[in-house]
């Protein structure tokens, strides 16, 4: 049995004809023998946002990497064009054939003389050391290249999303090459020659369990009257039923009837956590997600949406029972805001107060593929210790990132990695505070203030 999957291939936009165009695949490769030899000297790394097309999305996301980008080619693109109703944008993607491109490339030219063009995963498998030290494993081996850990993106889910479930063990699947140009780039998963398919997931339940799978976190950045989240399944003992009856072809209202779902309002500042096998949805909401680098994705319920196709979007009952039944965990949606100095959690999660009331917040438990801390910055210098790689992601506010070679200013939205090899950079907020997330693998990040600004 074959089995339609939610995947993805790069697209880009053609300005002289207003048109989408596949991109070829492309094998990039750098002359680097350094990181710092590569960039001039080791500092933040940016890369290229991925846009992504989804039929619940909208237009923020398109509107702000044109902004970024200076330009108003896409402009055109926004009103009336489903294609343009984005709903994802990737900022940091090891993701095969789908890995971020370094923004900010060496002097270094090819043998072709054209300046070279570096993605994510080409730097992970070069430079890991400088990276990431010892925190993860970047050694090339027989049996597949090292994977970089996270993937960060960005949501506008102005309608639902689809009620859908991620498995803990992913189907083999290829979605396409990236390209040598374009700045700005989409995929569309529904066009109908970019359809991928595989077989049908052949392993025991035994061999499934303890295998990585998407484990996504989600902090909501912005919110609608009609904001809402659904999840399930709701307690333990309720996921073999939950399975059964999404495999019989249960829909959203029967399963939230039957109390498998429950429905919750979100506000800005809220968070959730979704291991694999967690059934979820959301609307009205933009996200900052953070996962493990897993792109498959089964529908239990579309609500009668098309694709791009003129098709009702392909349901996966099966499948989906299959990654319920196999779920590590339930997912859990925090009742207070980090936005506030008082939160509380049933999640692992413990707050430090620092002067003027700064915070830190370990939001996932030890045991999870990452750690995320929120932390408000005010006016005065905040020294950031580098003890391992670092994602450092704006939520609101201007923020200053200072380091040893050079300084710059990050607004909302903006993603950057901090390779291990930084040691220390130094934070302010250029207004009132500045809310910021970091991403790391352990609980090892120190920060407090500096003695001295690095410059």
């Amino acid at each position: 049995m074959e089995t339609e999957i939610e995947t993805s291939q790069f697209l880009t936009v053609d300005d002289r004809l207003g048109r989408l165009i596949p991109l070829e695949s492309s094998e990039l490769t750098g002359s680097g023998e350094t990181l710092s030899g590569l960039m001039g000297s080791i500092r933040p790394l940016a890369f290229e946002p991925e846009l992504v097309p989804k039929v619940w999305g909208g237009c923020k996301l398109l509107e702000h990497a044109a902004r970024k980008q200076k330009t108003s080619d896409y402009s055109s693109l926004v009103n009336g064009n489903e294609i343009c109703r984005i709903g994802e944008s990737w900022e940091i993607s090891g993701v095969e054939g789908k890995s971020s491109r370094l923004k900010m490339v060496g002097q270094h030219p090819s043998e072709s003389g054209q300046q070279e063009i570096w993605t994510l995963q080409q730097l992970w498998q070069k430079f890991g050391a400088s990276l990431a030290g010892s925190s993860f494993a970047t050694e090339q081996s027989d049996e597949q290249p090292p994977e970089f850990p996270w993937l960060v993106k960005h949501l506008e889910c102005n309608d639902w999303l689809s009620l859908q479930v991620h498995p803990a063990v992913i189907p083999g699947c290829n979605s396409g090459g990236l390209p040598e140009k374009e700045q700005l780039r989409l995929f569309n998963p529904d066009s109908a020659n970019n359809k991928e398919t595989s077989e049908s997931p052949t392993e025991s339940l035994d061999e499934v369990r303890g295998k990585n799978g998407k484990f996504e976190f989600w902090l909501v950045v912005e919110t609608a009257i009609d904001s809402e989240i659904i999840v399930g399944p709701v307690r333990e003992d309720q996921r073999e039923e939950l399975a059964q009856q999404v495999e019989a072809g249960a829909r959203e209202h029967e399963l939230l009837e039957a109390g498998l779902l429950t429905r919750l309002p979100v506000e800005a500042g809220q968070w959730a956590i979704l291991p694999p096998g967690s059934v979820h949805t959301v609307r009205g909401v933009t996200i900052l997600e953070v996962q493990t680098p897993v792109d498959v994705t089964y529908r239990i319920d579309d609500y009668g949406r098309r694709g791009s196709d003129g098709e009702l979007r392909t349901l996966h009952p099966r499948e989906a029972a299959r990654a319920i039944r196999s779920g590590t965990g339930l997912p859990q949606v925090s009742h207070s805001l980090l936005w506030e100095s008082h939160s509380i959690s049933h999640v692992d999660q413990t707050t430090q107060h620092e002067p003027s009331s700064r915070l830190i917040r370990h939001i996932t438990a030890p045991h999870d593929p990452f750690q995320i801390r929120f932390r408000k910055i005010g006016n005065d210098l905040q020294f950031l210790n580098l003890e391992e790689m670092t994602v450092l992601c704006v939520i609101d506010g201007e923020l200053e990132l200072i380091w040893e070679h050079g300084t710059e200013l990050l607004a909302p939205r903006d993603v950057r990695l901090l390779p291990v090899d930084l040691r220390e950079v130094s934070l302010r907020s250029k207004g009132a505070s500045v809310s910021i997330l970091l991403l790391t693998s352990s609980s090892s990040l120190g920060c407090n203030s500096p003695a001295s600004v690095p410059r």
